[in-house]
């Protein structure tokens, strides 16, 4: 993209701003397009809030997908903290309407490799995520602004997802030049953050420097339904992740015919971009909903989340969201992988389709049951909310923020 045309984007962009949210929205906060090109191009001034850059491959589109939806609770948390917080889509796209809502929450959007560069040299901290955007700027950062603390996001280890994927396809395994990313960036970066202590002895073993967790996080609802309420099985997942489309096709091809041969189970799937696959699954008992802005009222209306992850790494997502409704999971080991012994009372484990099948009947059926799984959800979820995580994510950037 040109000059002009970088220019006239900015443009669209500052305008379809200001007619969603008003001028004097963008004024109060500082945070329209065009004053963060001012600012991208302007020295800081010295009495200039700590500033962190975050940098990915993409902006956060947390009702799209998992990842997206922690990154977007971590520079919340970080703005909310006083941090001056700037996040570089390397995708080169300020989507809407997640660039306004990052604006509303005084987190800044840079667009380009030369606002990247002049952001990421005037921080305290830079945040890069995942190994793609790693590979390409780690070593870059650190050549431009030396004395940054550099923290990298596994946000999950990709070459174990990769390796765990051939292997359950019989293909010859091509995760090497993954790990050799993924090593590279832990050994350069002053601090790996990782989703759980399972992936923190992993990357400790690949050579990281220091390490922190911060998992995946998930708001709880009050007073979510108890059982008597709901009905129904519910699958969430975006599917522009892989592991989502197989299992989505696993549960719905072998493992839901073994459940509706004992009872007239119904189950929603819901989820980002299903491929034609997904979308010819929809029949009579298996509602195919695709993307779902609110996904509110699936949550609260279905009697089981199911997670039948064949491949896959870090923390679910799907399963932290499940437990911000009290909402027990059944999911493989693969799914519960990385949550502890507090947080498995509400998963029950079922790997192979009859596993899963029973698992899924005796959870539905029986109320006790169910209810001890959600009671365990529902502890677990305070775990994982934001306001418990908080602590972990200022300890990453390197603590507080500037007195004032």
């Amino acid at each position: 993209m040109n000059a002009l045309a970088r220019a006239v984007a900015t443009m669209q962009r500052f305008n379809t701003i200001v007619r969603t949210h008003g001028a004097g929205e963008l004024v109060r906060r500082g945070r329209n397009r065009l004053g963060t090109l001012v600012r991208t191009f302007a020295s800081r001034p010295p009495d200039r809030l700590r500033t962190v850059v975050v940098i990915d491959e993409h902006l956060p589109m947390p009702d799209r997908d998992g990842g997206s939806a922690r990154m977007a609770e971590i520079v919340r948390l970080l703005a909310d903290a006083g941090w001056a917080t700037g996040i570089c889509p390397l995708d080169g796209r300020a989507l809407e309407p997640y660039a306004s809502a990052l604006y509303r929450s005084d987190v800044d959007v840079f667009i380009g490799d030369r606002a990247v560069e002049r952001r990421v040299r005037e921080a305290e901290t830079i945040w890069i995520a995942r190994p793609g955007p790693a590979h390409a700027w780690m070593r870059r950062v650190r050549a431009v602004n030396p004395r940054a603390r550099i923290v990298y996001d596994t946000v999950d280890l990709h070459h174990v997802r990769e390796r765990r994927r051939d292997e359950h396809r019989g293909w010859t395994s091509d995760a090497d030049a993954t790990l050799a990313y993924e090593t590279a960036a832990i050994r350069e970066a002053d601090l790996t953050v990782v989703v759980s202590e399972t992936e923190r002895a992993a990357v400790e073993a690949l050579g990281a420097r220091a390490t922190l967790v911060i998992p995946t996080m998930q708001r709880p609802v009050d007073d979510p339904p108890g059982y008597a309420r709901r009905a129904g099985l519910l699958f969430v997942g975006s599917f522009d992740h892989e592991p989502n489309v197989d299992a989505a096709l696993y549960l719905a091809r072998e493992i839901l015919p073994r459940v509706r041969e004992r009872a007239p189970l119904t189950l929603t799937i819901a989820g980002s971009n299903p491929p034609p696959q997904i979308r010819a699954l929809a029949s009579e008992c298996i509602d195919v909903r695709g993307y779902v802005p609110d996904l509110d009222p699936l949550l609260r209306g279905a009697r089981l989340a199911l997670a039948p992850l064949r491949f896959g790494a870090g923390l679910k997502a799907k399963v932290t969201q499940a437990f911000g409704y009290g909402l027990p999971v059944i999911g493989t080991s693969i799914a519960a992988e990385g949550f502890d012994g507090a947080a498995r009372d509400a998963i029950a484990i079922g790997d192979g389709p009859d596993g899963f099948a029973e698992a899924t009947l005796i959870a539905y059926a029986d109320e006790r049951r169910w209810n001890a799984m959600a009671d365990a959800a529902r502890a677990a979820a305070a775990r994982y909310a934001p306001a418990a995580v908080r602590s972990a994510v200022l300890e990453a950037v390197g603590g507080g923020v500037r007195s004032t």
